[in-house]
């Protein structure tokens, strides 16, 4: 039952992270700002700090339950035959991890600028609001550490996980959508730094929609789990 509790967890790891995106303050759908801009974006923040720091515990829920569902439902299965895909499969769970787990220091780090700008809100503190613009530059940089290991740990899960599965199905569809964001991915970030744009924030939408496909794509596989899709079995 294990692979059939991680697809649960898997679902509901991505709608965690999927209403986290959309409902942070700044972001798509409340007070959107441009998130390259850190003067915006805080401002975002401090019109509503509490719904910042609820979103932030959504999103780490959310990426703990995707950890779970990858290292604890998938991984053992690599154990139980050889490959090239195999390896790439297993390879590519361990990079996800790491790169989920810069996410979670992001988001902590996210924690501290808006406890900053709530300091600052209170007490007319300008240090305290400083000192949040300054976490929140450290923040983007530790993010965009995130953004060249997903197209590479994307592309090796989506392989592994279609060599696992026979017949198409919505498992095997969706591993082939995990490969095409990893593509998609590498093909923003090599754009990002070697044709950089007068505007970067058309490349920050391009990985925010290509993210949000991701998201559906891991939907779809952790719906296969549940119904255990074969490959995708503790008897596989």
């Amino acid at each position: 039952m294990t692979i059939k509790h991680a697809g649960i967890v898997l679902m509901i790891g991505v709608v965690l992270s999927f209403v986290s995106g959309l409902f942070f303050p700044g972001n798509a759908l409340i007070d959107p700002r441009n998130q390259l801009e850190v003067d915006e974006a805080i401002q975002a923040i401090r019109k509503y700090p509490e719904l910042a720091q609820a979103m932030i515990v959504l999103s780490i829920g959310g990426m703990m339950f995707t950890v779970y569902a990858f290292v604890v439902g998938i991984y053992p299965l690599t154990s139980n035959r050889e490959g090239t895909a195999n390896t790439l499969l297993r390879f590519g769970i361990i990079l996800s991890a790491l790169e989920w787990g810069i996410i979670l220091i992001g988001q902590g780090m996210r924690h501290i600028v808006v406890h900053g700008v709530q300091l600052a809100s209170r007490s007319d503190n300008p240090e305290a609001l400083a000192a949040a613009s300054d976490v929140y530059v450290n923040m983007i940089a530790v993010f965009m550490s995130f953004i060249p290991l997903f197209p590479l740990a994307s592309i090796m899960v989506g392989i592994g996980l279609v060599s696992r599965i026979p017949s198409m199905n919505i498992s095997k569809i969706s591993s082939y959508g995990v490969i095409l964001v990893g593509i998609a991915g590498g093909i923003t970030y090599l754009a990002a730094m070697f044709a950089p744009s007068d505007d970067p924030e058309i490349y920050l939408t391009a990985f925010n929609v290509i993210l949000f496909f991701g998201a559906f794509c891991f939907f779809g596989l952790g719906y296969g789990m549940l119904k255990g899709d074969e490959g995708l079995t503790e008897d596989a």
